[in-house]
C-alpha cells in the first residue's frame, strides 16, 4: 500500500507568512496608538475531518489542539485577530472492503490573522457574545508512516469562522469560550492518492472540513 501527499508550492507559505506579518506589525501599531491589547492562551478539542476517495477514505482523528492568540482593538468592541494552534493526531487508512488501521500520525499548525466582534459593548456586561473568523496557513506535517510509504507535508489556506462567549472576570482577566468551523482549502488542486496494488485515486482541489471548540484565558495587556 503506498501513499503520496504532494505539497503545494513554497512560494505560497512565503506569501501567506508574510501577509500576516504585515497585519501583526500593523496591530501593534494601533495597540500603541489607539486602546488595548490582549494575549489569549488556550486548549480544546479538534476534529480531524476526512478525505473521502473512490475506494475508501482517509480520516484524522480528534484529539486536543492548543495555541495562542494576540487580539489589538481596532474600534470599541472590534478586534485584530493573529493565532496560531496545533493538533498531533492519528490518521486511520479506511479502506473499503478491509479492515480499517493506523496510518501515520499527523501534526495539524493553523496560523492565521482574522478578527473578533463583540456583539455588544465589553464591560457592559459580564457576559458577551461575539462573531470570530479569520484566514491564513494551515501546515500538514505527516510523520511516522508505514515501512516504505513516502508522504510529505503540504501547506493550504485555510478560512475559520466561529463564535463564543467572553466571561469578564476583573479588569485584567477574561475568559473565552469559543467553537469554530475550520476549512483548509487546496486552491491549486494537491495530487493525493491512496490504493493497494498498484491501484489510486487522483483527488484535487478538497477541502477537508474541521472544526475544534476552545477554552481560553484572556490576558488584558497595558495599563
Amino acid at each position: 500500500m503506498t501513499s503520496h501527499w504532494e505539497s503545494v508550492p513554497s512560494r505560497v507559505g512565503r506569501v501567506t507568512l508574510g501577509a500576516l506579518a504585515l497585519v501583526a506589525f500593523l496591530s501593534v501599531s494601533t495597540a500603541h496608538a489607539q486602546r488595548s491589547t490582549e494575549l489569549t492562551p488556550f486548549a480544546g478539542w479538534m476534529w480531524g475531518g476526512t478525505l473521502d476517495y473512490v475506494d475508501g477514505s482517509i480520516h484524522v482523528n480528534a484529539a486536543p489542539n492548543y495555541g495562542g492568540m494576540l487580539s489589538v482593538e481596532v474600534r470599541p468592541s472590534e478586534f485584530i485577530d493573529l493565532s496560531y494552534w496545533y493538533q498531533g493526531a492519528d490518521v486511520i487508512a479506511r479502506p473499503r472492503g478491509f479492515p480499517e488501521f493506523k496510518f501515520m500520525k499527523l501534526g495539524t499548525h493553523y496560523i492565521q490573522a482574522g478578527g473578533t466582534k463583540y456583539l455588544m459593548p465589553i464591560g457592559s456586561n459580564k457576559v458577551v457574545p461575539f462573531a470570530t473568523g479569520g484566514i491564513g496557513m494551515t501546515i500538514f506535517s505527516p510523520s511516522n508512516p508505514p515501512a516504505g510509504v513516502n508522504v510529505s507535508g503540504q501547506t493550504v489556506f485555510s478560512l475559520a469562522v466561529g463564535g463564543g462567549l467572553r466571561f469578564e472576570v476583573n479588569e485584567k482577566v477574561a475568559v473565552r469560550a469559543q467553537a469554530r468551523l475550520l476549512l483548509p482549502t487546496q486552491l491549486w488542486g494537491a495530487s493525493a492518492w491512496f490504493g493497494t496494488g498498484g491501484g489510486g485515486v487522483s483527488v484535487s482541489g478538497t477541502s477537508i472540513a474541521q472544526g475544534d471548540a476552545t477554552l481560553g484565558v484572556v490576558i488584558k495587556l497595558g495599563s
